[in-house]
């Protein structure tokens, strides 16, 4: 080979090397990047979750308070379950 093919030769090597090394460095940051994305989702889906468990327990309690006054309700209206006896 001359010196010339040579040089050209090394030169393609070095380029396809640090060519790869960008495409690398690239890869990295776009993977942090969606990392990063995802990370935030999952804290906003957290979140979201956390909130509906609070609201489901607040109807929880509300119906049960609703279903023992309803207890009450049918309790006076209809002596005989007053005292636990059906006829």
């Amino acid at each position: 080979m001359n010196k010339k093919v040579k040089h050209n030769f090394l030169t393609l090597r070095v380029i396809f090397f640090l060519t790869n090394k960008i495409f690398t460095a690239l890869q990295l940051e776009e993977s942090v990047s969606q990392n990063v994305s995802l990370q935030n989702k999952i804290t906003q889906l957290e979140n979201t979750l956390t909130t509906r468990e609070q609201d489901l327990l607040a109807c929880d309690a509300k119906y049960r308070k609703c279903v023992d006054k309803a207890k009450e309700v049918i309790k006076s209206l209809d002596p005989r379950l007053a005292n636990g006896v059906l006829i």
